[in-house]
């Protein structure tokens, strides 16, 4: 279960030992809020803050019990990772390499490191690291309106005009 993590980011093994740590007594044991204390406190104050976004979708993916599911399907292959994954995506409304992000972290961290770091991910945009944060999110066109595009009322007219 502790298998070296070689070739990924100071980031990346920063949060799967945290993941390991707080799964330390058994990944059925570990409540989904009790898991994002135990993070914290492995990670300590200063790459909680850091991390923060990550660790959300870490805690997230174990609301929809992935982790419990990563430990029980057997055999678990990259057909299975990849079917994870989309059911992840979809029960949360991420993209799927938002999901295949987590279903990786988790599965490095429960020690299925060389499965997690086979070619399974097929929807992950060319040039883009596996090792990689995951995706912003707003980076889909969702971002919200900057703020020099708000609208504010003309002058008695009830014209809009920007700002």
């Amino acid at each position: 279960m502790d298998e070296p993590i070689n070739h990924i980011n100071a980031d990346t093994a920063l949060l799967v030992g945290a993941l390991r740590a707080a799964v330390k007594p058994g990944v059925a044991e570990v409540h989904p809020g009790q898991l994002q204390l135990e993070v914290e406190r492995a990670l300590g104050p200063d790459d909680f803050r850091r991390l923060r976004r990550e660790v959300h979708q870490l805690v997230a993916a174990a609301q929809e019990h992935l982790p419990i599911r990563l430990t029980r399907i057997a055999p678990l292959t990259p057909e299975t990772l990849n079917g994870l994954s989309r059911e992840l995506a979809e029960s949360r409304g991420w993209a799927v390499e938002t999901a295949q992000w987590a279903t990786r972290m988790w599965a490095i961290a429960l020690g299925f490191e060389q499965l997690a770091s086979s070619s399974w991910q097929t929807s992950e945009p060319p040039g883009t690291p596996s090792n990689a944060a995951p995706p912003d999110e707003t980076s889909t066109g969702s971002a919200p309106p900057k703020r020099g595009s708000r609208f504010l009322r003309g002058r008695g007219k009830g014209q809009a005009r920007r700002r």
